[in-house]
This record gives C-alpha cells, structure tokens and sequence, in this order.
C-alpha cells in the first residue's frame, strides 16, 4: 500500500464479496475520480506464476470486450507489497444485483420474459465469441440485472485461470459451476463457444421451471447427469412453455457440441424468432424489471429526457439491452427498496455471498471527469447517470486486429477465422497481417518497432478487425451525452444551387456508381452541392486520432486528410484509379535520380496552414523528423525512420543537437521550396511511404510540449480545421479559410464541417446510420448479423450498401522449415487440395466469405494478376488429381500428417481450418487443426525462434499491405530473416528478383516485376492464397460523391459532400 492506496491509486472500501476464485471490494479510482470494483485472485492461486499469467491473459481478453451487455474490465495489473504479489482487475461498478436474486424472487418466469432475457444474454455472449473469448462459467450468479432492468453479463474468463491448475482441478473436480457446465467441460475436453450454449441452454431452463436441468444432487451427481442422463424437457414442469420453446431448449443441451447451435449469435436469433413470432411484449423495453431484494435505494426521479431524433421503442435484435430507444418512455418503477439498503452490485464469485451492511451515500461528492451537474457518478448514492468512462484500454497499433482494415499488418483471419482487420476498427504500426480478415477478436502482442512492427492482423467473427478503444460504460446509453447526434436542423444546410454532377464526375474518375456495389468502382450521388454536416458516429476513438506520426489506423488516416496534406497522395477515385499517386502539396510525384538512391520535390506556390502562414520545405522535413521518436509517437509506423536513418540514429526532434531541429541529414532542404532525400539503397515505392500519415507537414512552432501537445493542438493545412476535440469522445471540424482549392486536387470542401461522435456500442453506431441519426460509422466496421441481415434483406438500404475489399489475403503460411514442408512438392500438394469455394462457405458465403484467391497480391493491389490460376481457378474447387501427383513425386503417396494452428474462439475461422483439414485428408493429407487464444498465438507466430520450436506445419493468417504495391504487400512475408515471413522462406531467385525490382524507378517496369514475384511465390507454395477478404459497407443515403477508396479500405472522407 503506498499511502493507503491500493497499488497507487485506488481507495478500498469494504468487501463486496470473496469466493473460492478472488475476493471483490469497492474502491474509488483517485486518478480517474470513478467507482469501481477491484478483484483480486485468492493468495493460493496468486502464488502460482502459470496461474498469475493465465489470468492476465484472460483478463486482458476480457478487456477487449466493449459491449453494454458485458460488465467492463477497465484494467489488469499486479501490485507488489514485500514478498507478496497481489494479481488484480478493476472493472465496471454497477449499481445491481444478481440474475440468480431475480430467478429466487419471481421465477419461474413468464416463456416470452425468460427468452428475452436470454436473448440479451445471448447478445453478449455472441460479442465475446467473436472475440475469441468463451466464458466458461455462465450461470445467473454471473449475470447483472441493473436497477433499470438491464442485463451485463460478468466474469469472462476468469475461471480458465483454476483450469489447467493441477493443484486446484483434482481428481473428481472440474472447474465451473456443475449445475451449468457443459459434459466436454465436465469430461475435462477443450471448450468453445458451444459449451457456453449448453450453459445457456441450463439457465434459461431455470428461467422458465425455477431450476436447472440438473439438481437436488451432490456435485458429482450433478456433473455425472449432464455427462450421461437426458435432461427433463422445460415444459413437464412449467405447461406454460410450448412445444417449439421446448425444443430450443433442448437443442441447446445437446449432449454433443456438434448438435448444438454454432454460437451465441446463432441461437440467439433462433430464440429471437420464436420471440417475433409470439408477438411479444417484451421485444421492447428493458430485459426485466429488477427484484425488489436487491436492497436498492430507490433514486430520487429524473427530468424524463427527450427522446432521440430517429429513436424507436423497440430494440431491434443485438440491439443493446436497457439503451436509450430500447427504454419505453414510461416504465413501471420496481417497488421502495428499505431505507439504507445496499446500493452495490456483486459479481458473482463464487456463489452466493454474504449479507452485506447497509451503506449510505459519501459523504462529499467524488471528484471526477463528470458533466456540469452530474454530481458523483451512479453506484455512488446518487441518481446521476455517470458518463462514459475514459478508455481503459486500446489496441496496439498495427496488430493483428478483425475486421476492416488496417494497413499492412498480420491479421488474425476471421469470420471466425483468424484475424485480418476491418469491421471493426484498425490501430496499429505499418505493415503487416491482414486485419479484419475474418479472424477472431482477440489482439495479439503489441509489435516491436522497424519493418517487424508492420504487420495487420484480422480479428473478430465474420469481419475484419476492429481496432480502436475499448471504452467502459457505467450504465450510459446512446450517444456520448445521451442523444445521437442528430443531422437536423443543421445550422448549415445544403446549398440550393444547381448541381453539376458532371464536374464532380471529372473531378472522382469519370464513373458514375447506383446501387449495389455502385460505391466500388464509381461514384454514388456525384454532386458539388456545399454545406451541411456530416455525421460519424464510432464506438471506437482510435488512440492518437489527429497526431499523423502517432497513429496507424486507417481511419484515423482516413480524417487526417481533411486536416493535413503530404508531398504526394491518392487520386480521389474509386476502384484502381484511387492507387495512383498524385501530387498533393508538391508539384510532381518526386523525381528519382537514375542510381535510384535521390528523390527531389518541389513545393507549389501559396500554400498555406490554417494561421495563414507559409508552408515550406522545412515544415515537410519536420513532420518527418517527428516519425522518429518512438518513444513520444509508439503508435506510428517506423517506415521513414527505416529508409532515412541510414546510421545516423537521429533520436527525433526533440533531443536534435541542431538549433532549428533539422538535424536530419538524409532530408535536405536547400531552399524553402525543395525537399530532396537520399536514400541508402534504392526503394522503389519510396513515394508510396509519402503519402502515408508519416508524411504529413507540421510547423515546428507548432509541436510543443516535446510532441505530446500536437495531438489536441493539431495544425491544418488541409481543407478542414479543427473547432473542438475531446479525445476518446468527440470531434467536430469546421472549413480552413486559408486552404486553397487551386492548389489540392485531391481533397473538396463541400461540407460545412464533420461531426464526430462516441456512442456506446457498434449496435448503437450501425442503429444511427440505418435510422439516419448519422451518416456513416466512422471505422466502417464489419457489421453486426442483424444489421447485415436488415441491409441485404431491404432492398432500399441494400442499394446503399458496397460489398467492399479489404485489401486483405487470408492463406495459408507453411512451414518451409519443418518436414515435410521443406520439399517444395508436398507444398504444392496442399497448394492443390485445398477447397477453397468450401473455405469460402464456411466463412458466410457470398457476404462475409469473400473472393476466391487465386494470388497473394489481392483485387485492390497495382500488380495483382486476374488471370493467375496456378492452383485454382476463381471457382475454387479442389484439384485433387494435381495434389495426389505431387504427393507421389515428394515420396509421399499415401499422404502425410501435419498440423493447422489458428486463433480460437472465431467459430466461422474454426470451420474455415476444418474445411481445409476435410479437404486435405481427401488426398492423404491428415491434418490436426490446433487453435490457440490470440495472445499465445501470436506470441509464437510473431517470433521465429519460438514458431520454430513449436514446429507447426501450417498456419491460417491473414495480411493487408499499406500502400497498393506489390512491394507494399509482399516484401515482408516473404523477405529472409522477416518476423512476417512466417514460412522462414529462403528462396535465392525470389530474393534475387526482389533486390531488383527495388531497384527500378519506372512505376509501370516495378508493377510488372511485382506481377512475376508474386508468381514466384506461388510456385514456392511458403504461402497458399485462399480468400480475398470483403465485407458490407453501409452509406448513409444523404450522402453525395460516395466511393470505396480502396487504398485505405474505406470510404473516402474527403470527397463527400450532404444533400
């Protein structure tokens, strides 16, 4: 304790509870000036080292998980006191009691109440697996009821740490509750997301009889039954459940996980079609109403709020329970609680806990970030509603991340399937694995700086990663503030000017785009029509959002173009005309002198920053300069610093020795219009790196507080200036008088400004867009199975709708240095055998699985080749016969046995890895399909030794370039010695081939030569292309000049414009 705080800064209060896994107290959070609850792990587990890293890893998976159905885990540490290490989670307070103190007051409950409230559970549930995490342990002691009747659930893998403890997991025991676990949990099997079903299955049981399936036994009776006896239908004890309700029920408690649905969504919208079709009342509303035990204070009332523009009652399925449009405007209040009864909620540890003393409000109100008004936060003695927490965890930048995109990075692939990045959010340092490609949720290990670090991985079920914060909700709905952010009146509508669509044509590619897809290769609703707003609406503040040499996350790139310009930039086009390089604030994309090794720009006349000042050549070298500090900018990617350094070790501006910080010496600046850089070696893309984030101009009077004040004080040189920022929780841009359309042919300041938003779930970020309240959700996240299902399924919503590239690859990394995969043969084998039109299906078919790859180099790359079929054709079928001759011709006829390892938890990549295993073992190919959680994995995938050592055979992964080159994409999977080349390929004529392309200075000889690399590395087989990664994009229909820029995956912000 260091002055009587917990680990520094937290205030114990008294203990809430202790059970046989940790004990819970209340604490208040001095830094933050917030409650919260503290969990701390019982003394005999703590002193176990394995089992101080399981729990750590769990909780950090845990904290990944942003969704108000789940009680958030704002952070995990360990304090220190002597000898004794005390391993701790600070996690959500709220105001509450348990599902298991409802279940003794009022079950059994009505059918129609029990299912809604398993839905809502269900929803939760549904979040977590798809972001690799299984809770284990779902049993109504661990779910939350808030006082407004809402339901979290709590305790996300935390049981896992006792689960491979020896010394706690005896003969005759299993970790768990044994009136809820699953018989391969019981039987000590791997589990998955479907023993969190038959959980489910058990609890809703309760729900509607009173009791679990299995009861009234000793605990191996208990776990004996669910192992061997059928469980009693719902409806023998309570004739109220029908006859439809009792076989959901019962398909949940299936014996064999096989027989049970697929994951949480899937049997949620099973349950939530049963709910339809009852025509229920409790589709809308909150998911009960709390149990008058809670021992609650009942708060003094609240002013009724306005209900937000767009709202509806009901929540429409994954909405979020308890939110603001799935309240009615009058509920009935649950009955006076006793006078000083206990206001504080429990979490479920380990069973019932015990009667706690009646505690009043503190005395003086906790200082903290709260509204004007808002007194101290709920759970406090108070009836104010707390605002969003500060985010207590965020994405490592450039990681393997799901859904939608970031650039060059490993993603874990997923749809289930390991991750790649997009739909979700992208944060990360340059190149790298795929992010949102179909992989599963959980983050890999922050990567370590230089080329290494560029790596994307993709996360998350049926979508791309979703990078960005994870933010913690004390019971807020809606909107930061609590109302969506609602685009009229707006304060500057739209002109009424004739529009001419024909010049906004000329200006975005010459292609006009309707429809279906129209946003992917034209543009949609062309116009020059002026003002108005655009509305974004995120779950997700990417970290560093507006400083351009802390961030490497597409869509924080994404609106720093309406900000900063660079020397050079993309064309603003859709399809391949937006991967040409245009000039940006230089008058030519560079000239390159004839050895390659010089670059020279010259800046155009009368641009100017936001103050009215001059742009010059130094400005350029500065914003460059700050990419080197990593320890100030950690976020950022290290591709400048890689290229510039040259042996130098230049630390950055912040320690330059040179009196005008331009001690740089590979970036000249002869006069305040030229900007000339020598490289060490020739690198043909070197433009490329320009027109990333890194290069954007900064004026160094600008950048105080050694580069730490530049975030929330940025400087604009392009269209749009900033009005106002709160990080984590706001941003609204307003137009830059001083940016001249005459020198930017790449940006348009149609709007009158951008609007920002932070609402408390991606349900509510995707409700807003389809209700009109926003524009566009801000990450273009992959979205949510009902929203996607409400888009595809309505013909008018579908017509704004883009089935969009992520630029990422999913494929398949053999391992060149383990047998028999080190014969380039038995490679090819698999390269043949694999069905991918299979793999395509198991990952969601047409709208979440993809196109079929036939290259490495993906759709949205300069040098990808359409008519390559080494392997397959676009059909994907297997070439069985092709795969049977080179198995003979390595000395393998009968085939081999080898093992496929991925992430766990993404049930759509875990039935992507079983469909390659099925198809291999067609030709003789046994395959033992390992999946690992994301940390693990990754601590292994991202560094040779160990992924040597472990002697995996194939790897299911996932890869987005940063920029659209060949190079861009494939010089790190397949570069000797890259911690990307996960193959550990060593081929001297590939290598050969890339040390020449990097050599060449014609754009049109280097995209020819990537062509041939990338054909090379199909004949290598270290990498065998499975899927081109796409996802589903929703437009908002006010929306003008709308199109996929596929260089950042995204659509672009800076074309649009509002009618």
């Amino acid at each position: 304790m260091s002055d009587g705080l917990f680990a520094g800064r937290y205030e114990l209060a008294e203990l809430l509870g202790s059970g046989g896994m940790a004990r819970v107290h209340r604490a208040r959070d001095t830094r933050m000036g917030r409650i919260v609850a503290i969990k701390t792990l019982m003394p005999e587990l703590a002193l176990d080292p394995d089992a101080r890293r399981r729990f750590a890893r769990e909780a950090h998976a845990a904290g990944a998980l942003n969704h108000p159905g789940i009680v958030t885990v704002h952070d995990q540490d360990e304090y220190r006191d002597g000898d004794t290490v005390v391993p701790y989670l600070v996690m959500e307070y709220v105001r509450g009691g348990t599902l298991s103190e409802l279940v003794r007051e009022q079950a059994p409950f009505e059918p129609e109440r029990a299912v809604r409230i398993v839905c809502d559970i269900l929803d939760a549930l549904a979040h977590a697996h798809s972001h690799g995490t299984v809770h284990r342990d779902v049993k109504p002691a661990n779910v939350m009821v808030t006082e407004e009747g809402a339901v979290k659930v709590a305790d996300f893998g935390i049981a896992r740490v006792l689960d491979t403890d020896t010394r706690l997991t005896t003969a005759g025991s299993s970790v768990g509750t044994p009136s809820y676990m699953s018989p391969e949990q019981i039987n000590g099997r791997d589990v998955d997301a479907r023993s969190d079903i038959y959980a489910v299955g058990c609890v809703l049981t309760e729900l509607l009889t009173g009791k679990p399936p299995f009861h009234d036994g000793s605990a191996l009776s208990l776990m004996y039954w669910h192992v061997h006896s059928a469980p009693p239908a719902p409806s023998t004890r309570n004739p109220r459940v029908s006859a439809e309700l009792d076989a959901l029920v019962m398909a949940a408690l299936a014996k064999s996980p096989d027989d049970r649905p697929a994951d949480a969504g899937v049997y949620r919208a099973r349950l939530w079609a049963w709910l339809t079709a009852a025509r229920s009342a409790t589709l809308s509303g909150p998911a009960t109403l709390p149990p008058s035990d809670f021992g609650l204070a009942k708060p003094a009332p609240r002013p009724a709020a306005a209900p937000a523009p767009g709202s509806t009652p009901a929540p429409a399925p994954g909405s979020a329970p308890g939110s603001a449009s799935a309240r009615p405007s009058a509920q009935p209040s649950p009955p006076a609680p006793p006078a000083g009864a206990d206001p504080r909620a429990t979490f479920g540890v380990g069973g019932a806990l015990p009667s706690l003393p009646a505690q009043g409000p503190p005395a003086q109100p906790i200082p903290g970030p709260y509204p004007a008004g808002a007194g101290t936060p709920a759970g406090a003695g108070t009836p104010a509603a707390a605002p969003l927490e500060h985010p207590a965890y965020s994405r490592s930048p450039q990681v393997p991340l799901p859904p939608p995109y970031q650039p060059s990075t490993p993603p874990p692939v997923n749809n289930g399937t390991p991750p790649l990045h997009r739909p979700a959010v992208r944060q990360g340092p340059p190149a790298g694995p795929a992010a949102g490609v179909g992989l599963p949720s959980d983050t890999p290990p922050a990567p370590t700086p230089g080329w290494s670090a560029r790596r994307k991985v993709l996360t998350g079920v049926a979508g791309l990663a979703v990078a960005g914060i994870t933010v913690s909700v004390v019971l807020a709905t809606g909107a930061l503030g609590g109302d969506k952010p609602d685009p009229g009146p707006d304060p500057h509508p739209p002109t009424s000017a004739p529009v001419d669509q024909q010049a906004a044509l000329q200006r975005h590619g010459g292609k006009a785009g309707t429809g279906f897809n129209g946003g992917n290769n034209g543009v949609v609703r062309p116009s020059t029509q002026t003002g108005g707003t655009v509305h974004l609406a995120t779950s997700n503040f990417p970290d560093a959002l507006l400083d351009p040499a802390d961030t490497y996350d597409p869509s924080a790139w994404n609106i720093q173009r309406l900000l900063y310009r660079s020397l050079v930039s993309y064309a603003p086009a859709p399809g391949d005309k937006g991967r040409q390089l245009v000039p940006d604030l230089a008058t030519t994309t560079g000239g390159v002198s004839d050895d390659g090794l010089t670059w020279t720009f010259h800046l155009k006349k009368g641009l100017r920053f936001q103050d009215g000042s001059a742009i010059t050549s130094k400005d350029v070298k500065y914003g460059i300069e700050r990419t080197f500090d990593q320890d100030v900018h950690p976020s950022g990617s290290t591709y400048l610093s890689d290229l510039l350094d040259e042996g130098q070790h230049y630390p950055g501006p912040y320690d330059d020795s040179d009196p005008g910080r331009m001690g740089l010496k590979s970036v000249a600046t002869p006069d305040d219009g030229t900007v000339v850089f020598t490289l060490a070696k020739p690198y043909a893309d070197f433009p490329y790196i320009l027109a990333m984030a890194d290069g954007a101009v900064v004026p160094p009077s600008a950048d105080t507080g050694g580069g730490k004040d530049y975030e929330e004080h940025p400087v604009a040189s392009g269209p749009y200036k900033v009005s106002a920022y709160v990080p984590g929780k706001s941003l609204q841009l307003v137009r830059n008088t001083e940016w001249k359309a005459s020198t930017d042919q790449v940006r348009s300041q149609l709007p009158t400004g951008y609007q920002l938003k932070l609402y408390d779930s991606q349900q509510a970020v995707e409700q807003a867009v389809l209700d009109g309240s926003a524009d566009l959700d801000f990450t273009q996240s992959l979205l949510d199975d009902d929203t996607e299902t409400k888009v595809i399924n309505d013909p008018s919503r579908k017509a704004d709708a883009d089935l969009a590239y992520t630029g990422a690859t999913r494929y398949l990394s053999l391992s060149t240095d383990q047998a028999p995969f080190d014969d380039v043969l038995c490679r090819r084998a698999v390269a043949y055998a694999v069905d991918r039109e299979q793999v395509q299906a198991a990952l969601g078919g047409q709208y979440e699985g993809g196109d079929i790859a036939t290259t490495m180099l993906p759709p949205t790359n300069i040098s990808h080749d359409p008519k390559a079929n080494m392997y397959s054709s676009t059909t994907g079928e297997a070439e069985e016969q092709y795969a049977r001759t080179e198995l003979t011709a390595c000395g393998k006829p009968d085939g081999f046995s080898t093992t496929l390892v991925g992430v766990a938890g993404a049930s759509k990549g875990q039935q992507a890895m079983e469909a390659i295993a099925t198809a291999l073992a067609k030709v003789g190919i046994k395959v033992t399909v390992k999946t690992m959680d994301a940390g693990a994995f990754y601590d292994t995938l991202l560094s040779p030794t160990k992924l040597k050592a472990a002697k995996w055979g194939m790897v299911y992964t996932g890869w987005v370039g940063d920029y659209p080159t060949g190079g861009g994409f494939l010089r790190q999977l397949v570069a000797p010695g890259s911690e990307s080349n996960y193959a550990a390929l060593d081929d001297s004529t590939l290598n050969s081939m890339i040390d020449q392309a990097d050599t060449l200075t014609s754009p049109s000889a280097a995209k020819t030569a990537w062509t041939k690399i990338d054909a090379q590395v199909l004949s290598d087989a270290a990498t065998v292309p499975i899927v081109y990664d796409r996802h589903l994009v929703y437009r908002g229909p006010r929306l003008t000049n709308v199109y996929q820029q596929q260089v950042l995956g995204e659509i672009d912000l800076t074309a649009l414009g509002v009618k």
